[in-house]
């Protein structure tokens, strides 16, 4: 079984030892992969082709489309772990 769980680090007050300990606690029963220095943009009521103005030289890690919004979460090749 495959989960993906994005955590803001404002969701976290911010408090990178919490972050950790969750991961720890985590790796007990499963196999974590996480991803640092990711940013997601939203964008509503957007057209075609905006979406390379936001990427650039960055990766896309995931995009999810519908008629009104596009949503991207972008990082660097480099923010796996």
């Amino acid at each position: 079984m495959w989960y993906r769980i994005f955590i803001e680090e404002h969701c976290i007050d911010e408090n990178l030892a919490k972050l950790n300990q969750l991961i720890d606690s985590l790796e007990q029963s499963f196999l974590i992969k996480y991803n640092i220095g990711l940013q997601l943009f939203t964008i509503r009521h957007y057209t075609e082709g905006i979406e390379r103005q936001f990427i650039q030289v960055r990766k896309i890690f995931i995009e999810q489309r519908s008629r009104s919004t596009l949503q991207l979460v972008l990082g660097h090749d480099d923010a796996s772990k």
